[in-house]
C-alpha cells in the first residue's frame, strides 16, 4: 500500500495531468489550498476541476466513493489522508 506522502505526490501529479495546468511540478505541493485563489497562494480551482480530480482519484486507486466532505478536498495532503484510509479499509477486507 502506498504511503500518504506517495499518494499526495501522485494526486499533485494527477492535478497537473488531468487539468493540464501550466504550473511547474516543483511549485505544487501537497499543502497548497485547492480552491484558494492563486494570488493568495492556492491553486484557484473551481468545482468542475474538483469533479475531475475526484474522478482521477477513483480511477487511479480503483475506489468507489459516493461523496467526499468539502474539508477533505482542501489540499492534496487532506485528500491523500482520505485515500490512504480507504485503501487501508479495502486491503483489510
Amino acid at each position: 500500500m502506498p504511503t500518504k506522502e506517495q499518494i499526495s505526490a501522485r494526486i499533485c501529479e494527477g492535478i497537473l495531468e488531468v487539468l493540464e495546468l501550466d504550473v511547474e511540478r516543483s511549485s505544487l505541493n501537497g499543502s497548497m489550498e485547492i480552491f484558494m485563489p492563486e494570488e493568495d497562494g492556492g491553486l484557484g480551482l473551481d468545482s468542475l476541476s474538483a469533479l475531475e480530480i475526484f474522478v482521477f482519484i477513483c480511477r487511479e486507486w480503483e475506489l468507489e466513493i459516493d461523496e467526499i466532505e468539502p474539508e477533505t478536498f482542501r489540499t492534496a495532503d487532506t485528500l491523500a489522508e482520505y485515500v490512504h484510509q480507504l485503501l487501508a479499509r479495502k486491503t483489510s477486507m
